[in-house]
């Protein structure tokens, strides 16, 4: 029994272990943020309940990393970020236009994916120029 538990927690620290490199890599061939013309901004709307259960008395701050492919990386530092206000409600007033899943929580590290009824990512495709109203969603 202690040998499975050390072999489960040996798996989990070599997952977070190479989830920790890939950020570290993809960090550096990113590069800094290219800020986008006005006319290729959009607003990005909607609510989210549930926080207060997982994060009490915590800041709460929903993230959009982009998405394609099925694959996204979050980076708080150049992707954009809203503080989720004390009514669940959020606005990105100026996203760049482009695919995105939105993620909620304290920090990037601690954010809990957005996902439909299916369990699926929630991914929303922001137009240039467009306002997006994602409604109303619950943290299970």
């Amino acid at each position: 029994m202690q040998k499975r538990k050390a072999l489960i927690l040996h798996k989990q620290t070599a997952a977070w272990a190479f989830l920790i490199l890939l950020t570290i890599v993809f960090s550096a061939c990113t590069g800094p943020a290219v800020p986008a013309s006005p006319a290729e901004l959009n607003t990005i709307r909607g609510q989210i309940s549930g926080t207060g259960e997982l994060w009490p008395d915590a800041e709460i701050w929903v993230f959009a990393a982009p998405y394609q492919s099925g694959v996204f990386m979050l980076d708080s530092e150049h992707h954009p970020h809203v503080r989720l206000g004390e009514d669940g409600t959020f606005v990105f007033e100026a996203a760049p236009a482009g695919t995105y899943v939105l993620l909620v929580g304290p920090e990037a590290a601690a954010a809990v994916l957005i996902t439909d009824n299916s369990g699926a990512p929630l991914v929303v495709s922001a137009d240039p120029a467009t306002a997006v109203d994602i409604g109303k969603y619950s943290l299970p």
